[in-house]
Protein backbone atom coordinates (compact mmCIF):
# COMPACT_ATOMS: atom_id res chain seq x y z
CA UNK A 1 0.00 0.00 0.00
CA UNK A 2 0.93 3.70 -0.45
CA UNK A 3 1.45 4.53 3.19
CA UNK A 4 5.09 3.61 3.19
CA UNK A 5 5.01 1.19 6.20
CA UNK A 6 7.06 -1.90 6.27
CA UNK A 7 6.34 -2.87 10.18
CA UNK A 8 4.24 -1.78 12.89
CA UNK A 9 5.69 -2.07 15.89
CA UNK A 10 4.45 -3.04 18.80
CA UNK A 11 2.73 -1.73 21.97
CA UNK A 12 4.54 -1.94 25.43
CA UNK A 13 2.35 -5.13 26.77
CA UNK A 14 3.58 -7.24 24.22
CA UNK A 15 6.32 -10.27 25.05
CA UNK A 16 8.41 -8.95 21.93
CA UNK A 17 8.64 -5.67 22.22
CA UNK A 18 11.51 -5.87 19.91
CA UNK A 19 9.77 -7.47 16.56
CA UNK A 20 7.69 -5.74 14.71
CA UNK A 21 3.90 -7.41 13.23
CA UNK A 22 5.76 -8.98 10.77
CA UNK A 23 8.17 -10.39 13.25
CA UNK A 24 11.00 -8.13 11.96
CA UNK A 25 13.11 -6.48 14.29
CA UNK A 26 12.71 -2.79 15.16
CA UNK A 27 15.47 -0.34 15.71
CA UNK A 28 15.51 1.51 18.63
CA UNK A 29 15.81 5.31 18.07
CA UNK A 30 19.41 6.00 18.93
CA UNK A 31 20.02 8.16 22.05
CA UNK A 32 21.94 11.15 19.47
CA UNK A 33 18.50 11.15 17.10
CA UNK A 34 16.83 11.81 20.21
CA UNK A 35 18.92 14.96 20.71
CA UNK A 36 17.64 16.61 17.48
CA UNK A 37 13.65 15.86 18.15
CA UNK A 38 13.97 19.68 18.36
CA UNK A 39 15.35 20.30 14.86
CA UNK A 40 12.70 18.74 12.94
CA UNK A 41 8.78 18.43 13.18
CA UNK A 42 6.96 15.32 13.90
CA UNK A 43 3.69 16.56 12.49
CA UNK A 44 2.21 15.57 9.05
CA UNK A 45 2.55 18.02 6.75
CA UNK A 46 -1.28 16.66 5.32
CA UNK A 47 -4.14 17.17 6.95
CA UNK A 48 -6.19 14.55 8.06
CA UNK A 49 -9.88 14.34 7.38
CA UNK A 50 -13.00 12.91 9.01
CA UNK A 51 -15.40 12.52 6.14
CA UNK A 52 -18.53 12.88 8.27
CA UNK A 53 -20.45 15.28 10.34
CA UNK A 54 -21.28 12.27 13.12
CA UNK A 55 -20.90 13.82 16.71
CA UNK A 56 -19.78 10.55 18.00
CA UNK A 57 -17.19 9.81 15.26
CA UNK A 58 -15.68 13.65 16.34
CA UNK A 59 -15.59 12.82 19.46
CA UNK A 60 -14.19 9.51 19.00
CA UNK A 61 -10.80 11.08 17.15
CA UNK A 62 -10.97 14.57 19.81
CA UNK A 63 -10.75 11.77 23.07
CA UNK A 64 -7.63 10.04 21.28
CA UNK A 65 -6.13 13.58 20.43
CA UNK A 66 -5.93 13.25 16.91
CA UNK A 67 -6.13 16.28 14.75
CA UNK A 68 -8.70 16.37 12.57
CA UNK A 69 -10.99 18.54 10.10
CA UNK A 70 -14.62 17.18 9.72
CA UNK A 71 -16.37 17.36 6.08
CA UNK A 72 -19.68 15.54 4.85
CA UNK A 73 -19.41 13.59 2.07
CA UNK A 74 -21.49 14.17 -0.52
CA UNK A 75 -23.04 11.07 -1.06
CA UNK A 76 -26.38 9.62 -2.51
CA UNK A 77 -25.86 6.21 0.39
CA UNK A 78 -29.15 4.79 -0.67
CA UNK A 79 -27.82 4.64 -4.25
CA UNK A 80 -24.93 2.41 -2.71
CA UNK A 81 -27.17 0.65 -0.37
CA UNK A 82 -28.92 -0.24 -3.42
CA UNK A 83 -25.94 -2.33 -5.24
CA UNK A 84 -25.21 -4.77 -2.15
CA UNK A 85 -27.01 -7.12 -0.33
CA UNK A 86 -25.27 -7.63 3.02
CA UNK A 87 -24.39 -5.36 5.77
CA UNK A 88 -20.58 -6.04 5.19
CA UNK A 89 -20.61 -5.15 1.67
CA UNK A 90 -22.57 -2.00 2.29
CA UNK A 91 -20.60 -0.93 5.35
CA UNK A 92 -17.18 -1.69 3.41
CA UNK A 93 -18.35 0.31 0.27
CA UNK A 94 -20.07 3.38 1.97
CA UNK A 95 -16.59 3.97 4.29
CA UNK A 96 -14.81 3.45 0.38
CA UNK A 97 -17.39 5.69 -1.18
CA UNK A 98 -17.34 8.17 1.69
CA UNK A 99 -13.60 9.14 2.05
CA UNK A 100 -13.36 8.85 -2.02
CA UNK A 101 -15.91 11.70 -2.61
CA UNK A 102 -13.87 14.13 0.15
CA UNK A 103 -10.24 12.91 -1.19
CA UNK A 104 -11.60 14.00 -4.47
CA UNK A 105 -11.61 17.53 -3.66
CA UNK A 106 -9.13 17.28 -1.25
CA UNK A 107 -5.88 15.21 -3.28
CA UNK A 108 -3.49 15.50 -0.51
CA UNK A 109 -5.13 14.96 2.30
CA UNK A 110 -5.61 11.81 3.63
CA UNK A 111 -9.37 11.07 4.32
CA UNK A 112 -11.32 8.57 6.51
CA UNK A 113 -14.40 7.55 5.59
CA UNK A 114 -16.82 5.04 8.16
CA UNK A 115 -20.14 3.30 8.18
CA UNK A 116 -21.59 0.78 10.42
CA UNK A 117 -24.96 -1.12 9.68
CA UNK A 118 -26.95 -3.12 11.64
CA UNK A 119 -28.46 -6.49 10.69
CA UNK A 120 -31.52 -9.11 11.58
CA UNK A 121 -31.88 -11.98 10.23
CA UNK A 122 -30.23 -10.93 6.63
CA UNK A 123 -32.47 -7.63 6.98
CA UNK A 124 -30.24 -4.17 7.45
CA UNK A 125 -32.14 -1.26 9.37
CA UNK A 126 -30.53 2.07 8.65
CA UNK A 127 -30.31 4.54 11.63
CA UNK A 128 -33.96 5.53 12.88
CA UNK A 129 -34.84 8.86 12.11
CA UNK A 130 -36.65 9.72 15.46
CA UNK A 131 -37.58 8.10 18.65
CA UNK A 132 -40.86 5.90 17.74
CA UNK A 133 -38.28 4.38 14.80
CA UNK A 134 -35.69 3.67 17.43
CA UNK A 135 -38.41 2.27 19.57
CA UNK A 136 -39.88 -0.02 16.58
CA UNK A 137 -35.93 -1.40 15.63
CA UNK A 138 -35.36 -2.42 19.20
CA UNK A 139 -38.88 -4.37 19.71
CA UNK A 140 -37.54 -5.89 16.48
CA UNK A 141 -33.87 -6.62 17.54
CA UNK A 142 -35.70 -8.22 20.99
CA UNK A 143 -34.73 -11.79 21.62
CA UNK A 144 -32.67 -11.66 18.18
CA UNK A 145 -28.92 -11.54 17.27
CA UNK A 146 -28.00 -8.63 15.85
CA UNK A 147 -25.04 -7.93 13.67
CA UNK A 148 -23.23 -4.78 13.75
CA UNK A 149 -20.78 -4.37 10.95
CA UNK A 150 -18.21 -1.04 10.68
CA UNK A 151 -15.90 -0.35 8.35
CA UNK A 152 -13.39 2.47 8.21
CA UNK A 153 -11.34 3.55 4.68
CA UNK A 154 -8.78 5.38 3.89
CA UNK A 155 -7.87 7.54 0.75
CA UNK A 156 -5.82 9.94 -0.59
CA UNK A 157 -5.20 11.30 -4.15
CA UNK A 158 -9.06 10.03 -4.99
CA UNK A 159 -7.79 6.47 -4.38
CA UNK A 160 -8.93 4.05 -1.37
CA UNK A 161 -5.63 2.98 -0.39
CA UNK A 162 -7.15 1.06 3.28
CA UNK A 163 -10.24 -0.47 4.44
CA UNK A 164 -11.04 -2.54 7.04
CA UNK A 165 -14.80 -4.61 7.62
CA UNK A 166 -15.13 -5.96 10.79
CA UNK A 167 -18.98 -7.53 12.56
CA UNK A 168 -19.72 -8.15 15.66
CA UNK A 169 -22.90 -10.59 16.31
CA UNK A 170 -25.21 -9.09 19.64
CA UNK A 171 -27.73 -10.79 21.33
CA UNK A 172 -30.35 -8.17 22.11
Amino acid sequence: HRLGIISIPVDDSSKDRDRGSDNRPIEPVPMSGLALRRSFSTRLSVTLILASSSAIRKAMLQSAGVEFEAISADLDEDAVKARFNSGTEIAGQLASAKALAVSEARQEDWVIGSDSVASVAGRTFDKPRNRDEAVEHLRLFSGKELVLTSAVALARGGATDWRHVESATLRV
